[in-house]
C-alpha cells in the first residue's frame, strides 16, 4: 500500500469543509498556504466535498429563539381582546382598570 496523496481543490481553506473518500470521512487539511486539501489513498477513489459552516447550527437556533420571542411579545400585546389600539404605544383601556386596582390595593 503506498503513501496518500494530496488532492488540492481550489477552494480557500476553512475548517467548515468536510471530505469522504469513498463514502467515509477524510481529513481535510490546508494546502499551498490557502487552499483545501484532501488525504486520499494511492489509487482510483471517489472523492466528494461539502461545506458545513462552524456557526450554521448556532445562526439557526439563534434565529429560532428570536422568533419565539417576538411571537412571545406580540401574543402578550393581544391579551386583552376588548381594547383597540391605534399605535403599539398606546394604552389599553384595561391597563388603566388595572392601575385603578393596584391603587386601591395600596391603600
Amino acid at each position: 500500500m503506498g503513501l496518500p496523496d494530496l488532492y488540492a481543490l481550489p477552494l480557500t481553506f476553512n475548517p467548515g469543509w468536510k471530505a469522504e473518500v469513498d463514502a467515509k470521512d477524510a481529513p481535510v487539511i490546508g494546502a499551498d498556504y490557502w487552499r483545501t486539501g484532501v488525504l486520499v489513498p494511492a489509487s482510483a477513489h471517489t472523492v466528494s466535498v461539502r461545506f458545513r459552516p462552524v456557526g450554521g447550527q448556532f445562526g439557526w437556533i439563534l434565529a429560532l429563539i428570536a422568533t419565539m420571542t417576538i411571537l412571545a411579545v406580540l401574543s402578550s400585546e393581544s391579551r386583552c381582546r376588548g381594547c383597540r389600539r391605534t399605535s403599539p404605544l398606546d394604552r389599553h383601556e384595561c391597563d388603566d382598570a388595572e392601575d385603578s386596582v393596584e391603587l386601591a390595593a395600596s391603600r
